[in-house]
């Protein structure tokens, strides 16, 4: 019997409530060496985590690594494995601890949960993968090639890998089963054909294998948009970017022509993709997560609302607040162009994972404390933030949150200062990760502690302290 590829991955979203307790997600920690300039990062990814520090230090290639991560396709890319390990055969024999407690008589899901040795070995077999592929990995994401010395990921040994189920059959009585890897929000489900029968088969072990290192990866995050600093750029041009690709021939994939990163390139063609929503607001408050941070942006930041036009051409528009004109993106502010795609995508598709460059671009200071609210209610909305950013003033809303979220009267001092519950923070939800420059032009990864007064990124004291400096010697003379 010839065993088939993938059927199909679908991502349900289970859950609407604001999760405002401690972190749930299954974690990992993403180990790096010799990276471009970074000498070696650690880092741990949380509800938010934030990259802060020097311009032209890694920021943006650690993200761009995590996006990969988060959308790593496995089993299309047929990566290399190696199949012959102490770790691959200890994976074999979880598939088949599946396979042989499979009830032919049910017609309900039954559940597997994975022992920490089982957890164990399938991280082993991850990061022998991740070892073996690791050039070409990097490659197919800048669309160039950059030295990685190491790239490695440790799960965290309280997290839970939960896999459910069943047996079905073709209408040709070809067996079939149907694997979900559930996490806290999100199931991912693979139905993949299988002959129980010949458990020895590589092809089946390879290919619930690789499922199942995809589940562990991207489990709590769902497939993640990236938001690059070249938001205005690319909300005013993509359609002329994406008719000159056809032009040319060449789509947004890994090619000479192409002088875009992976996350730049599926920017575009998610943005060219997106369609006016069907659902009605009534519809879409009740099924979408991203609702808090909407009424945000659309109330705060850029006081109107962002929309596809009805017209053939599917033209983006903005509606001020109070009047009934649609503008053209071209005659609008930079605020309202740099928060259109995230309007945009959090209207019109579902948003599992953010992905942001420097949030505070084109935003004056009181507006970027209204963003630094969007980034906590999106990670409060159980839909992880991840964001580079140079803004002090976004982290110290953040310190504040944070506070304000261990206060005992927090209710009381939330509602004076005009914040709701979803509005604050448990310290645990976020992590911080200072990018420092040496003189070699090698970069120094550090993770922040959250102290009493939160997190404290020197590479913004430093300049406000040097500028204070300079302010009293010009005052003295």
């Amino acid at each position: 019997m010839i065993l088939l590829s993938v059927v199909r991955t679908v991502w349900c979203t289970a859950g609407k409530r604001l999760d405002r307790g401690m972190n749930d997600m299954n974690t990992w920690t993403m180990h790096v060496e010799k990276f471009g300039k970074i000498e070696s990062a650690d880092i741990e990814v949380a509800p938010m985590t934030l990259f802060v520090g020097d311009n032209n230090s890694g920021k943006s290639y650690i993200m761009t690594l995590i996006y990969g991560l988060i959308n790593i396709a496995l089993y299309a890319k047929q990566y290399e494995i190696c199949t012959e390990s102490e770790d691959y055969i200890r994976c074999i024999k979880f598939v088949d601890r599946i396979h042989d407690n499979i009830d032919y008589m049910a017609d309900s899901f039954k559940s597997i949960e994975m022992t920490l040795d089982e957890m164990k070995a399938f991280e082993g077999v991850l990061n022998e993968l991740l070892a073996l592929n690791k050039d070409r990995f990097i490659r197919d994401l800048f669309n160039k090639r950059i030295d990685i010395g190491e790239l490695s990921l440790e799960l965290k040994k309280q997290n839970k890998y939960i896999l459910r189920y069943n047996l079905s059959y073709m209408t040709n009585q070809e067996e079939y089963v149907t694997l979900q890897g559930i996490s806290g929000k999100n199931k991912m489900m693979l139905e993949y054909c299988s002959n129980i029968e010949r458990r020895e088969s590589k092809y089946e072990h390879y290919q619930a294998i690789l499922f199942i290192l995809e589940y562990m990866i991207k489990g709590s995050f769902g497939d993640a948009t990236y938001f690059p600093t070249a938001r205005t750029g690319y909300v005013l041009t993509f359609k002329s970017l994406i008719g000159s690709a056809l032009r040319d021939k060449f789509n947004f994939d890994t090619t000479q022509k192409n002088l875009l990163t992976r996350p730049n390139s599926d920017f575009l063609i998610k943005l060219s993709e997106l369609t006016k929503s069907d659902l009605t607001d009534k519809e879409w408050r009740r099924s979408n997560r991203t609702q808090s941070a909407v009424r945000i942006i659309e109330s705060n930041i850029i006081e109107g609302k962002v929309s596809i036009s009805d017209m053939p051409a599917h033209d983006i528009v903005y509606q001020p607040q109070g009047t009934d004109t649609q503008l053209p993106m071209f005659v609008t502010s930079g605020v309202v162009t740099e928060m259109t795609p995230l309007l945009l995508f959090f209207r019109n598709d579902t948003v599992n994972t953010v992905l942001i460059e420097e949030p505070e671009i084109s935003l004056h200071p009181q507006l970027q404390c209204e963003m630094a609210r969007v980034l906590i209610r999106l990670a409060n909305s159980r839909i992880p933030v991840f964001a580079t950013t140079h803004s002090d003033i976004i982290l110290q809303h953040i310190n504040n949150m944070i506070k304000l979220a261990a206060a005992s009267n927090r209710e009381a001092i939330g509602e004076k200062l005009g914040y709701e519950e979803c509005d604050w923070i448990d310290r645990e939800k976020v992590k911080v990760y200072q990018f420092d420059v040496d003189s070699s032009q090698r970069t120094t990864v550090i993770k922040l502690p959250c102290g009493d007064f939160g997190f404290e990124a020197m590479t913004f004291y430093d300049t406000l302290e040097e500028l204070n400096r300079q302010t009293r010697i010009i005052e003295e003379e």
